[in-house]
């Protein structure tokens, strides 16, 4: 019986084995197949296949001014592309390099290279072509060329506040400006693929039956004022040109929200041309660039003292020229070094720009108050005003402060503040005392209208008491009327000014060279200050003063925002003076 079992068994076995080989030849056979007698026909069958279509990105949100005008779009782009392999001899090659070349603006050389890759499958032409290319390209009916439309994205006004906006990449991702720092808000989202399906109709299964819709970036809304804009564009393009400086930037401020009403920077660039614009060229300089002000930071300094009470309107301090600091001399500025200014009171320390005495004052107000106030003044902290690359004043820390840099701080050395810092302290001087975040951000809306979120004007503290701040207003108007900013002078407007000279120091040498910073700042109407104006030169080959340099813009530009402010409250169209015609405000570049 136990015998009888164990062949059974052993018969079972064989039967097992056997049907398992003959399993496993079937599958090899049927491998075999599909890779050899039925490859042909699969690939044929695959061809049948509907793949759904890709959701279609609608790219990034377009970026607007105050106004609702397009500063920045997205516009459909096309990528004309190259199949290497479908060319089997160099004559096809140089036919279809010959053709393609003149139809791209690309160099026949280059696409002869790239065509010429025949283990590759794919390989670019040109990127974010516009449809006048795409079409002629299209009409050549090449072999192994293809054109896949894509988003690229347009400035219409091509430099106009072109560092403040940025630019992007040939991806279309956010390299700079606006365009990076509110890339969260402007990028659209392209969706998912939907499913495939067969030639049947059936979807295949595997792949996932819904797609997400695409959905398109937010529409970004800056404050800036198109119609100021292209006056303050049209005034620096003079100022490159006349003063031939390093650079330059003139900003616009309402003190009281803090918006940035216009701002323009030399040397800026077109951001649909990245390929010619140098690094430097495209910074935002009046968030990035960190310098000594100079003279302008006297006014700020002289409100400090009022408001601490070591001065008065009435205090008087006395300038030989040259004094002894630390042991070593410290000496007015020009002229005046041999000189001297004489006995002056705090208006006219700010009218005639006395070194001398702004230094006194700053030893008056002491370490202790001055560090406070600086404190107050947030000069170690970014001001979070929208633009991209914003960076922190510098000041040496108290503990190694000593009394000959207290005494240059009171006339804008040993001390770096950027654009931003110096609006904001103005713009207090402007508002009672109260300081307003500078911004360049006014609301986020959905592609329909509706409103994602607004940044309201924030107040980051009261920097001076009221009393203090109407009384530097009122040297201010001084130093125009009859001091240094008389350049800024505006017939039947009440404007005040100060100008800033301050020497660049070489941190290599460790000494200040003959070469300077050159600036002017101007709040107008004094009675009712609506804008502050921020002009600075740097290097200019033309010129030696602020008064001379950056007071013409300054007031080239106050003068159109009041013309433009006044037009607005009677409800007339608008005029600019551009580039030394007048004409009506437009919404296109022309």
């Amino acid at each position: 019986m136990n015998g009888d079992s164990g062949v059974v068994t052993e018969r079972r076995a064989r039967a097992g084995r056997a049907i398992a080989g003959l399993f496993c030849a079937a599958i090899l056979l049927k491998l075999g197949l599909e890779q050899t007698v039925l490859r042909n026909g699969r690939l044929e069958l695959a061809k049948r296949i509907i793949p759904s279509p890709r959701a279609f990105d609608p790219g990034p949100g377009p970026i607007c001014a105050s106004g609702g005008e397009h500063l920045a779009d997205s516009v459909v782009r096309y990528t004309v592309w190259v199949d290497p392999a479908a060319y089997s001899s160099d004559e096809d090659r140089e036919r279809v390099a010959s053709k393609l070349a003149p139809a791209t603006g690309v160099t026949c050389g280059r696409v002869l290279a790239e065509v010429s890759r025949p283990n590759s499958r794919f390989r670019h032409i040109a990127r974010r072509a516009d449809r006048a290319t795409a079409e002629r390209v299209a009409n050549l009916d090449l072999p192994g060329v293809h054109i896949k439309e894509e988003i690229g994205r347009t400035y219409p006004f091509a430099r106009l506040a072109a560092n403040a906006l940025g630019c992007r990449g040939v991806e279309n991702e956010g390299l700079e400006g606006v365009e990076a720092l509110w890339a969260f808000a402007l990028d659209g989202y392209a969706g998912s693929r939907p499913v495939d399906r067969d030639y049947s109709g059936r979807r295949i299964l595997g792949i996932p039956e819904r797609g997400a819709p695409p959905e398109p970036g937010d529409r970004l809304i800056l404050t800036l004022r198109l119609p100021l804009q292209r006056v303050v564009e049209a005034a620096m393009d003079d100022l490159w040109t006349k003063n031939q400086p390093e650079s330059a930037t003139c900003t616009v401020l309402d003190p009281r929200t803090g918006d940035i009403l216009a701002l323009s920077v030399r040397p800026n660039f077109d951001p649909a041309n990245l390929r010619q614009a140098m690094p430097e060229e495209r910074k935002c300089r009046q968030s990035f660039d960190v310098y000594p002000p100079g003279s302008t930071l006297k006014t700020v300094i002289v409100a400090a003292a009022l408001d601490a009470g070591v001065i008065t309107e009435s205090s008087r301090f006395y300038c030989p020229g040259t004094v002894e600091v630390g042991k070593k001399p410290l000496g007015c500025w020009g002229e005046w070094r041999t000189k001297g200014h004489g006995w002056l009171t705090p208006d006219d320390v700010i009218a005639k720009s006395c070194n001398v005495c702004a230094a006194e004052i700053a030893m008056r107000l002491g370490a202790d108050r001055l560090y406070r106030f600086l404190d107050r003044m947030q000069l170690q902290e970014t001001l979070c005003s929208g633009l991209d690359g914003e960076r922190a004043g510098i000041v040496l820390p108290k503990s190694e402060q000593r009394i000959r840099g207290i005494a240059n701080i009171g006339f804008g050395q040993g001390i770096d503040v950027t654009d931003l810092h110096m609006l904001a302290w103005y713009g207090a001087l402007a508002n009672e005392g109260r300081m307003y975040r500078p911004n360049i951000v006014r609301e986020v809306r959905r592609a329909d209208g509706r409103l994602v979120g607004r940044r309201e004007p924030t107040l980051l503290g009261q920097l001076y008491k009221p009393k203090s701040a109407r009384l530097a207003l009122r040297f201010l108007e001084h130093a125009v009327e009859n001091g240094t900013g008389a350049t800024a002078k505006i017939e039947g407007v009440r404007v005040g000014g100060k100008t800033g000279t301050a020497q660049i120091y070489d941190p290599a040498t460790g000494q200040h060279l003959d070469e300077y910073i050159m600036s002017f700042i101007a709040v107008a109407p004094i009675e009712a200050p609506r804008f502050v104006v921020f002009v600075r030169v740097v290097r200019p080959k033309v010129g030696e003063h602020g008064s001379d340099t950056a007071a013409p813009v300054a007031k080239r530009v106050l003068e159109a925002a009041i013309n433009l402010s006044a037009a607005e409250l009677a409800g007339e169209q608008p005029t600019v003076e551009v580039a030394g015609r007048t004409a009506p405000d437009a919404q296109d570049p022309s």
